[in-house]
């Protein structure tokens, strides 16, 4: 969802009274491309370790697997083939669980500083 159809949600949504919650909106530029590798390991391996019952082992595993996966993107154009270094692959199923998992504790990292009355 765009940032504009986010407002025209906003617009319908009813609230309980009294409301003490806080409502965020965030548009991300360029985001898959942008995502480093250390700190796309990190989110990842802080992710599963707080919220699945994984062991340390499988944990580790898991975000080997997926720096594999995610490290070794190659494509071809007229001919050539080139491997992508940076940031992470657009479509690919698990370039989005990525995505969401750097940007869930990238917000919840930056929540961490707000203060609301």
């Amino acid at each position: 969802m765009d940032s504009l159809a986010y407002t025209r949600e906003l617009d319908n949504l009813i609230l309980p009274k009294p409301w003490a919650g806080l409502i965020v909106c965030l548009d991300v530029v360029a985001l898959y491309p942008s995502i480093p590798m250390k700190d796309r390991l990190q989110a990842t391996m802080q992710f599963l370790k707080e919220n699945t019952p994984l062991p340390h082992e499988a944990q580790l595993m898991i975000v080997k697997i997926m720096e594999w996966v995610v490290s070794n993107k190659y494509v071809e154009h007229r001919n050539r083939i080139y491997h992508q270094v940076d940031g992470i692959v657009i479509g690919e199923a698990l370039s989005v669980m990525v995505a969401n998992i750097f940007t869930y504790k990238v917000v919840e990292e930056k929540m961490s500083y707000v203060t609301y009355e």
